[in-house]
């Protein structure tokens, strides 16, 4: 698997939008994305795979989150012919489980490289249905803190390419990770709220584990600072990784870059793969009172890892239920 360099522009950022009307906001994201964090061996792949809940998308692409992506791939394809395409929407877990769906199409050998591509966007419409479910917090995300109390939203693109050797050869690229396991599975019990006991996170986290015979060295956890979801997901951690709970090192970007919606699985994926390759792994800002759970090893500080054969996982849990997680490891 490969993943492009993370460019800045002039201003220092590689995205982050003015105030202009909601239905702009989606095509100025691609403008910044493109370059940035989506690179052109995106249109020398097999398949792309998008990966969205934008289904409240305001403009000529209202509720058609697929045709608003195809319609950004087509304005830069250069008169080439498009990648095979498809979109995954499957709430806050959509990045997650279109990286999954093209680990398992390379695996299957049907295709040999698949551009993962996730975006979302906030439109006003969305936070205000989050702030009557109380999911959005008043200030910054802390996630896994005793005075926890929301999450904060936010928009956002992500990419990975995910092949085999040769596939990533041919569009002359290099892997510098593997996907060595995944799992999925669904509550199934409410629209919003997750199964308190973590059961079913843990089924998905088990599955993630099942291709390899180590408990990741980090972890970044869904941590999506509400108060039901941190409990579970601690719950779902302490039965999966049994005896070495307390020692993998766990951390939450969402008080640094928020919750990003249908693009949150696949942004903290290129964080957990940043963090694997670099062996730095970056701590859970917002996160100062673990009191609730003290034996869960949220880190306050950046760490560095002086282990050669590291993994990592990465967590995404979505509305009615979605659990999924993606266990990887170093190309060494």
């Amino acid at each position: 698997m490969a993943y492009p360099s993370f460019e800045t522009d002039n201003a220092g950022y590689v995205g982050v939008l003015p105030d202009m009307p909601v239905w702009e906001r989606a095509p100025v994201m691609f403008d910044r994305a493109f370059g940035n964090v989506i690179p052109e061996a995106v249109f020398a792949c097999d398949l792309i795979v998008g990966a969205s809940s934008l289904g409240d998308l305001t403009g000529p692409y209202a509720g058609r989150p697929a045709d608003a992506l195809f319609a950004e791939l087509e304005t830069r394809c250069k008169r080439r012919q498009l990648p095979r395409f498809f979109l995954v929407s499957s709430a806050c877990s959509s990045g997650t489980d279109a990286m999954i769906a093209a680990a398992q199409l390379v695996e299957s050998g049907r295709v040999d490289t698949v551009a993962v591509i996730a975006f979302d966007t906030l439109e006003p419409g969305k936070l205000l249905q989050h702030i009557a479910l109380g999911t959005q917090g008043a200030d910054r995300a802390s996630p896994f803190d005793a005075a926890r109390a929301g999450t904060s939203f936010g928009e956002g693109v992500a990419c990975v390419i995910v092949g085999n050797a040769n596939g990533l050869a041919n569009i002359g690229l290099q892997g510098v990770a593997s996907v060595c396991g995944y799992g999925s599975s669904s509550d199934a019990q409410d629209i919003a709220a997750p199964d308190a006991t973590g059961a079913y996170a843990r089924a998905a986290m088990t599955a993630a584990l099942s291709g390899s015979n180590r408990v990741p060295e980090y972890v970044n956890a869904h941590g999506s600072a509400t108060r039901l979801n941190d409990e579970a997901e601690y719950n779902a951690m302490k039965s999966a990784f049994g005896p070495l709970f307390s020692k993998v090192n766990v951390g939450s970007t969402k008080g640094a870059l928020g919750h990003t919606l249908g693009a949150t699985g696949l942004v903290e994926a290129t964080v957990t793969i940043t963090a694997l390759v670099t062996g730095h792994y970056p701590p859970s800002i917002g996160f100062a009172d673990g009191s609730d759970f003290p034996d869960l090893n949220v880190l306050k500080v950046q760490k560095q890892s002086a282990n050669e054969r590291r993994t990592a996982m990465s967590l995404t849990f979505g509305f009615g239920g979605v659990n999924s997680a993606v266990h990887f490891s170093l190309d060494r």
